[in-house]
This record gives structure tokens, C-alpha cells and sequence, in this order.
């Protein structure tokens, strides 16, 4: 083995100067990371052990052993091949939840965490994004399905094709290249990707083969790649662009048959202009600009959409712009039904991902 592993200490979370260089180094590495992580499991599990901590104390030694230079000690700058994504976050009580609130146990609810717009980490190889990696604390379930979700709706509207999700504890990996569905945590699994931390010790061949640097800059997920991308595959736009049509003609159809007497032009206007406001505020949701407008709060109540009247006056007083200034739309009659639907698609779906929309 090339060099020497330092011993673990519970104060001493970094266990080495430089990362690991080869297979056996890093697998000497993760079996004392796991023999700390067994030890005090219990606390590790605990409310108190928060992110930060588990990403210090695990997540990045662990990728360290897979031969990557998490904390940049070669000074690369921009350059180099690990970036972690310091985040702005929006306040969990409002915009961009994880689920909608009746999905949700109290132990979750208590649980929930401010809402991220960008993954963790972004892992790179020659200056091109192989994966990503989410970092969750032990105590978060990552088997539900906000998680999963959420990973991988980073990888898939960046075109990233592979993403980590992880709280030490577990490990999985899944493929990115179609569009991820919110009803299914587990689709686009890798085989032998879904580890406990137990298992680490056994699956390092394969850990290393698929995710250390060596084998990344080698190629290894680019021949992956290939393999895990079905036939036919709709990309992100492609993908945003018929759903959008598809409410346009749902929200036209709706729009004249429950207003009479819309001409043709008044129609397409309405139409447009409904949409335009609800993607604009998703966004800025999910950029933490609007902290005070919950699009999911106006989708569980009567007559919805007019209800939203008053928001609307104090966004076109904020923004003075055209797309909040006083609409005759405002007064129009939008069935709850559908509006439930657009904002579900706007959290759950492809357009949530496409922030450039109205840019």
C-alpha cells in the first residue's frame, strides 16, 4: 500500500493530509470510517448530528478515499475536480417543500429542511461534470421519496447523467437520463449501487470500479452511460415544452367553458398570462426570491386562482411590470381541479427545472 492511513479519533474527523491514491489505501480508509460510524451510531442517528457534521466527519473523507481531493489541497481554485455548493435556502414553511404536507408524518413535518436549488457536491473529471451528490444526515430517511426526487431532478435538468444520494449511512447511486418521477423513489437504481454503510467493506471493488477518480477520469461512467439510457429519451426542454402545451390547451379549454364570450384573442391572452405568473413565481421560489408566496397554499383552497388577486397586486408593485399589472384574467373563473394539477407539475415536473423560461 502507498502511504499510511492516520488512526481515527472522534475529535480527529480528517483522517488524512492528502487523499487516498489507490484501492487499498481508500479501503483502509472507509473500514475505520464505518468502525466510527458503528461505534456511536446511535448519536450519529440524532437530531443533533446535523449535515454539516456528517459531511465533515464522512461523506467527504469518504469520497477522499475514493481518491478525490474533496477539500482542494492542490490548490486547483476553480479548477478543481470537487466543487461543493454553498446554498441559499428558502424557508421550509413556505415555497418548494419536499412533499405536500397531507404525505407527510409529524415526524417528518418536524423534520423538514430548507429547500436547495443545487446538489451538494458536483464531482468533475477534465474539466467535465460526471455526477453529483446530495449529503443528507443520518437521521433524514433517505428512502422516501423527496430525496430521491430531489437528486435526482438536479442531475437530470443539468444533463448530468449519474447521481449520489447519501447520508453515510446509506449509499445509492442512480442513472439520470430520463425524466425522474416523483412516485417512484427507486426507478433508475444502479445494480449493486444501493448500499448500508455494513456493506461498504464487501462492495469497494465496485465502489472503486465505478466512482473513484481514477476509474471516472478513465472512463468509467461514460461507458455507463450507454448502457443506462433508454431508446428514446425526452431531454429536459423537449420534455418542459410539451408539458407547458399541454396545460396551455388544458387551461384554454377550461378558460372558455367555464367564461362565455371570450373572443379568440381574449382567450389565448388569459391563457398565457395565467401561465406565465405561475411559472414566474415557481422560480422565483425556488431561487428564494419570493419567500411570502406559497403557490402550494393557493392550490388547497376554494376558487384558487382568484384568490390570488391580492398577490398579484403586490407583486406588480414590487416587479412594475407588465406581467402582474391589473389583467382582466384576474377575474376570470380557473376550476380548481386544474389548478391543482399546473402546480403539482410545477413542483413535481419537468418546468420546475427549466428556470431560464421567462428570462
Amino acid at each position: 500500500m502507498s502511504g499510511q492511513c492516520s488512526s481515527l479519533t472522534l475529535g480527529a474527523p480528517r483522517l488524512r493530509t492528502v487523499p487516498a491514491l489507490d484501492k487499498e489505501e481508500g479501503r483502509a480508509l472507509v473500514r475505520e470510517l464505518v468502525a466510527r460510524f458503528e461505534r456511536n451510531r446511535e448519536h450519529y442517528r440524532s437530531a443533533e448530528f446535523d449535515e454539516a457534521s456528517t459531511r465533515e466527519y464522512f461523506i467527504n473523507p469518504f469520497f477522499e478515499a475514493l481518491g478525490w481531493d474533496v477539500r482542494d489541497q492542490a490548490g486547483r481554485g476553480a479548477l478543481r475536480d470537487v466543487i461543493y455548493h454553498r446554498r441559499l435556502t428558502s424557508a421550509p414553511e413556505v415555497a418548494g417543500l419536499a412533499a405536500w404536507d397531507d404525505e407527510l408524518t409529524a415526524e417528518e413535518l418536524a423534520a423538514r429542511e430548507p429547500v436547495v436549488a443545487v446538489p451538494d457536491y458536483t464531482f468533475r473529471s477534465e474539466d467535465a461534470t460526471k455526477f453529483f451528490v446530495e449529503a443528507k444526515k443520518p437521521s433524514v430517511r433517505l428512502r422516501r421519496r423527496g430525496p430521491s426526487f430531489q437528486v435526482k431532478s438536479y442531475a437530470w435538468s443539468q444533463r448530468v447523467p449519474f447521481a449520489v444520494l447519501t447520508d453515510f449511512e446509506e449509499f445509492r447511486v442512480f442513472s439520470c437520463t430520463v425524466r425522474p418521477v416523483y412516485e417512484e423513489p427507486d426507478a433508475g437504481l444502479l445494480a449493486g449501487m444501493d448500499l448500508t454503510f455494513e456493506q461498504y467493506d464487501e462492495a469497494w471493488d465496485r465502489l472503486w470500479t465505478l466512482l473513484s477518480r481514477e476509474a471516472t477520469t478513465a472512463g468509467s461512467l461514460d461507458q455507463l452511460v450507454r448502457a443506462t439510457t433508454p431508446r428514446g429519451a425526452v431531454p429536459v426542454d423537449e420534455a418542459f415544452l410539451r408539458e407547458l402545451e399541454a396545460w396551455r390547451e388544458a387551461l384554454a379549454d377550461d378558460l372558455a367553458h367555464r367564461n362565455h364570450g371570450l373572443t379568440g384573442y381574449e382567450l389565448a391572452e388569459a391563457t398565457q398570462r395565467v401561465l406565465d405568473r405561475l411559472v414566474f413565481l415557481r422560480v422565483c421560489e425556488d431561487r428564494g426570491v419570493e419567500a411570502e408566496v406559497s403557490l402550494r397554499r393557493y392550490a388547497r383552497i376554494t376558487d384558487a386562482y382568484r384568490a390570488m388577486g391580492p398577490q398579484f397586486r403586490r407583486l406588480d408593485a414590487v416587479y412594475n411590470g407588465q406581467l402582474f399589472g391589473e389583467h382582466f384574467s384576474e377575474r376570470l373563473e380557473v376550476s380548481d381541479g386544474l389548478f391543482q394539477r399546473i402546480v403539482a407539475g410545477l413542483y413535481f415536473g419537468s418546468s420546475l427545472f427549466l428556470v431560464g423560461y421567462l428570462e
